[in-house]
């Protein structure tokens, strides 16, 4: 008739059974009223068939049921106990772990990342696997404890713990496996942008070295400072500086592209954004530094240019001045007066056989040579040469000649 847990059906059972107190009293009485009727002679008794040694069996028999009874108990008791110390233990790692779970800690490197996901497989494959087996564990208990309880000849109530398996799974397990779901979720997504860092950074690095490398070699041609010496030199220095600056202008946009790369490392919170913001500004400023030593080499080769039109300038003036004197001598030629032996004295005189005409061509000829040397093919502000003025100095002669020639016959 007694029921429930086990420990206080043992302890009413020891109440009850006081031992085997009561049970050994009235054997023993029945044990001196046995010897009493032995020592009268009597052996058989017609209003009984129970013996003190039927009885005594009898007794040993309920004694042992008694003792199997607590010893059920016990051992059920024990069971439950080892289930609910089981239960707490593994209730008390799960509190514990939960939080350990829910720590986003991170260096920001990828091989911190990488080792936080080592970290925790390890964990999932070591102490999670021992705990999934504890829970298996318990299940077992519980079928255990069960099926003992269905077996038993004591009508037994059902296991009911304090925390059941199912209660478990349904709230601290549930828990503890969506917070191991979101920890793997949170350790994988930063593995993965570490790793996508990690590229971006190797080819933002491969960027850089490329375009410093083109940068310097760009910036070591435009330091250059080529002998202008002749305008066919200025000319092709003006077009490579000009495919030079034109090439500038293209590599703007990979500049550009460039930063977008950077911004890309640096918005994501990469963890060498300060070398990734300086890279750019070294890039930035050898571009700016190419720009104005570009527009310095421009100036250079312009002077060259303004040079050269100076020099175009300087022999136009020297040539139209020539032209000029020759009219002029040809006006003082052609006004001198006078009877043919006289006028040849006076042309003699004015004409000095040239020489002051052939002193003007050498200046004229000197600034032509220079043009010579300077390469210059054409001359914008005029179109005399030293041969058409060579030419007119030739007619100029001829004219003088003929003149004398004249003068003679007239005076023969």
């Amino acid at each position: 008739s007694f029921n429930g847990n086990a420990c206080p059906v043992e302890t009413n059972i020891n109440n009850h059974h006081q031992d085997r107190a009561k049970i050994k009293a009235q054997h023993d009485s029945l044990a001196k009223i046995d010897s009493e009727a032995k020592a009268l002679g009597i052996t058989d008794n017609s209003h009984t068939k129970n013996t003190v040694p039927l009885l005594k069996s009898r007794a040993q028999k309920h004694n042992t049921y008694v003792q199997s009874y607590i010893d059920e108990l016990r051992s059920e008791a024990q069971l439950k106990k080892d289930f609910d110390s089981r239960m707490e233990a593994l209730v008390a790692w799960v509190a514990e772990t939960i939080p350990a779970l829910e720590k986003r800690e991170s260096d920001n490197t990828l091989a911190g990342a990488q080792a936080k996901v080592q970290e925790f497989n390890i964990l999932k494959k070591t102490t999670m696997a021992e705990k999934a087996a504890d829970l298996a564990f318990l299940h077992t208990m519980t079928k255990t404890i069960d099926g003992k309880l269905k077996a038993s000849a004591h009508n037994r109530p059902e296991f009911a713990p304090k925390l059941s398996v199912a209660g478990f799974e349904a709230d601290h397990w549930a828990k503890l496996k969506a917070a191991e779901k979101a920890r793997e979720e949170d350790l994988y997504a930063e593995l993965h942008r570490q790793e996508k860092l990690a590229e971006l950074y190797k080819k933002f690095i491969a960027e850089a070295n490329e375009l410093k490398a083109a940068g310097e070699k760009k910036q070591k041609y435009i330091q250059e400072r080529e002998s202008l010496s002749t305008m066919t030199v200025a000319q092709i220095q003006r077009t490579i500086l000009k495919a030079s600056d034109d090439d500038y202008a293209n590599s703007l946009s990979r500049v550009s592209d460039f930063k977008a790369l950077a911004d890309k490392l640096t918005s994501d919170n990469y963890i060498h954004s300060d070398k990734v913001k300086a890279t750019v500004a070294e890039i930035d400023a050898l571009w700016a530094k190419n720009k104005e030593l570009s527009a310095e080499k421009a100036d250079v080769i312009q002077k060259a240019f303004d040079n050269f039109d100076e020099k175009c300038k300087e022999f136009a003036g020297a040539a139209n001045s020539f032209v000029g004197f020759l009219d002029e001598e040809r006006k003082g030629l052609d006004a001198l007066q006078g009877e043919p032996a006289p006028l040849k004295a006076s042309i003699g005189q004015f004409y000095q056989d040239g020489s002051k005409i052939k002193s003007k061509l050498d200046e004229v000829a000197a600034l032509w040579q220079g043009l010579q040397a300077m390469k210059i093919a054409s001359n914008p502000h005029t179109s005399l040469t030293l041969p058409e003025l060579q030419k007119q100095v030739r007619a100029f002669h001829s004219y003088v000649q003929q003149y004398l020639d004249e003068l003679q016959d007239e005076e023969e």
